[in-house]
């Protein structure tokens, strides 16, 4: 299958799913499926008068824990929640310039880039042994 049936065929799924959930589910399930990555998560931010938080609404893959300490965040305690605001700075190699993160050794990413360019990281994917993470905003 290439590329424009796999994502006709994940909108139409989306499209006919009875929930939320259901739409999640199926969006997470797809994205392991297409990428081979051995877990995903669909996280929601949540906007908030003080400060961003995000919340796991799917974790597919991950270990019970992880999932456990991941459900709720806050967004600037990690790369997903600048990810998902938007707070990047794209001129840096792991960010795309559509907003996304990338990077292919995350054990690597603080000895190869200064405290101040990474910013601050909670480090719970690193414990879990996580490498190559990708980080996409899907923006209505």
């Amino acid at each position: 299958m290439n590329d424009l049936q796999e994502l006709t065929a994940i909108l139409e799924t989306l499209g006919e799913a009875a929930s939320f959930g259901d739409a999640g589910e199926s969006l997470v399930r797809w994205a392991r499926d297409y990428t081979g990555a051995e877990s995903a998560i669909l996280r929601l931010l949540q906007p908030d008068a003080d400060a961003p938080w995000l919340m796991a609404c799917v974790v597919d893959g991950a270990s019970a824990a992880f999932a456990r300490d991941e459900t709720v965040i806050h967004g600037g305690e990690c790369i997903c929640g600048r990810v998902a605001a938007g707070s990047i700075d794209t001129s840096l190699p792991f960010y795309t310039e559509d907003g996304s993160f990338y990077w292919g050794s995350l054990g690597s990413l603080s000895r190869e880039f200064a405290p101040e360019q990474v910013g601050s990281l909670r480090g719970r994917c690193m414990k879990e042994l996580f490498e190559s993470v990708a980080i996409v905003p899907l923006r209505a």
